[in-house]
């Protein structure tokens, strides 16, 4: 299940991980592995 908030996305990865996703620049950045 994903929530939009504020024109992001809030998903897991194949590692079931939660990750912000800016479908706008097509970026994603996980919380356990920032870039």
């Amino acid at each position: 299940m994903a929530n939009l908030t504020t024109g992001k996305v809030w998903v897991g990865n194949a590692s079931n991980r939660p990750a912000e996703v800016d479908p706008a620049l097509g970026v994603m950045d996980f919380w356990s592995d920032p870039q």
